[in-house]
């Protein structure tokens, strides 16, 4: 109470001054040409999705639907992302996560777009991608046009402004304490980077590295890219077909010719899985008596869509074998979690993975227990039973998934046009699902569930001595 009196009384001592009068400006960007033109328009029935191709190469999706009422959603994929970080530079997609939209435009800042937008319904994201530069957005009917007009701005004109660094460096503090306080955080850095074989482009940089960046090297990173960079857009929701086109035909149809096609980037796609015998032990700072068990077992990537559909029921299957054979054998309820993870941007990389939340005292036992599981998957394979109680709620939840308009545009949208072959999965994906057999599921889980192949992962605290802090 001393200390709190103090400042106050120290604050009272410091003239107040009014609020500076801020000049309401009109959104410097709602021109960017003549309207854009349409070389190419095709219809897909089986999936409602309209596809069209511009004269500047802008690549353009579109699925109407009633899912959400007075809801529009809106994607656009540039270049190719995470595959382009420069080689000297890890970890500066997450400065630029950090600071795109939060640097503005050139003519606006961050808080004088909310001032502009306060009457509108737009909302714009930056993420920088495995393999592209993602904007999403989310509006309503009647403010697509300035959504879209936004969306063109930030590509054409971002602002890079200072005070985005500063808040950014602020998010980084927290951000580190995480990664080094909790079994998240180190799976998410330390334990992500080394199933990557030491990979920088998995995990987190150094935090010292991040903080020498600035946005003058975000600046020179993205600006050829969101000129001439590939593009294509996805839209889907409660929209009309005609002016959702011309929308995108005022806007980012009418920016200068973009390239067609972005390379393949062969080397960039290159991510090799991890070997080791021994189980890996990956301490974190902590007082607080919680550790993660985990078992990793190297896949494939996406692109066999059979494979990975199978796969994903393993999961489902081995979930289920965790809760009962770690309930039955350590008397304790955890929430054991399954899943496979196929990459769709690094050639023949993915991963199983078996994960459990535990104490520190369990750790070991509990790993060996999920080896234990993968071993018997491997070599006697699921019955009948298990594959029946693991599709069943899966074809319902696919029922939801297939009326949600996140699902088309993250999915299905988004890159359709660089990969046509999505159209045809969203087509087969229910049918597919139903066929699969025991026999399916138990020749891959013969194929991946190695015992040798296999890498244990254990996540435990070590405590933090009397002087120690939780901030640096």
């Amino acid at each position: 109470e001393p200390t709190i009196l103090e400042v106050f009384n120290e604050s009272l001592k410091v003239p107040v001054e009014p609020p500076e009068e801020v000049e309401d400006k009109a959104f410097a960007y709602t021109h960017f040409g003549p309207p854009g033109k349409i070389i190419n328009r095709g219809y897909n029935d089986d999936v409602d999705i309209t596809q069209i191709a511009y004269e500047n190469n802008l690549k353009l999706n579109i699925k109407p639907t009633d899912f959400e009422k007075n809801t529009i959603y809106v994607g656009v994929r540039i270049g190719g992302g995470g595959l382009t970080i420069p080689d000297n530079k890890p970890g500066l997609q997450f400065l630029a996560d950090s600071t795109f939209i939060a640097g503005g435009l050139v003519e606006h800042s961050a808080d004088d777009l909310v001032r502009i937008f306060s009457d509108k319904t737009v909302d714009l994201n930056f993420s920088v991608g495995t393999d592209a530069f993602v904007f999403t957005g989310k509006t309503t009917p009647e403010d697509l046009i300035s959504q879209l007009q936004l969306l063109t701005a930030y590509i054409i004109a971002p602002g890079y402004r200072e005070e985005a660094l500063r808040s950014a460096h602020k998010d980084f503090d927290q951000l580190y304490v995480k990664l080094k306080h909790t079994p998240q955080g180190v799976m998410q850095n330390e334990v992500s980077r080394f199933i990557a074989s030491g990979d920088e482009r998995f995990g987190y940089p150094d935090k010292k590295s991040v903080l020498t960046y600035d946005l003058n090297e975000v600046h020179s990173w993205l600006t050829d890219i969101l000129k001439s960079g590939p593009i294509e857009v996805s839209i889907v929701g409660d929209l009309k077909m005609e002016e959702t086109i011309e929308g995108i035909s005022a806007t980012l149809g009418s920016l200068p010719e973009r390239r067609t096609t972005k390379p393949d980037y062969k080397l960039a796609r290159e991510v090799h899985f991890a070997q080791a015998s021994d189980a890996q032990i990956f301490p974190f700072q902590s007082n607080i008596p919680k550790a993660v068990s985990a078992v990793y077992w190297p896949t494939d990537d996406m692109w066999m869509i059979s494979q990975t559909r199978r796969l994903n029921v393993l999961s489902l299957v081995f979930d289920d074998r965790m809760r009962v054979k770690i309930r039955e054998e350590t008397g304790q309820a955890y929430s054991p979690y399954s899943v496979s993870r196929p990459s769709d941007t690094y050639k023949q990389f993915g991963y199983f993975l078996g994960l459990v939340m535990t104490t520190p005292e369990e750790v070991a036992t509990i790993a060996n227990i999920i080896l234990e599981i993968g071993n018997e998957l491997q070599d006697r394979g699921i019955n009948e039973d298990e594959l029946e109680r693991a599709i069943e709620p899966l074809l319902t939840s696919l029922r939801v998934q297939l009326r949600s308009n996140r699902y088309w545009l993250n999915t299905v949208l988004l890159s359709s046009q660089e990969y046509p072959q999505k159209l045809d999965w969203a087509c087969s994906i229910t049918e597919d699902y139903k066929s699969i057999t025991v026999e399916d599921i138990n020749l891959l889980a013969n194929k991946f569930l190695k015992e040798e192949k296999a890498l244990r992962i254990l996540v435990t605290p070590e405590e933090l001595s009397d002087g120690e802090s939780r901030s640096d």
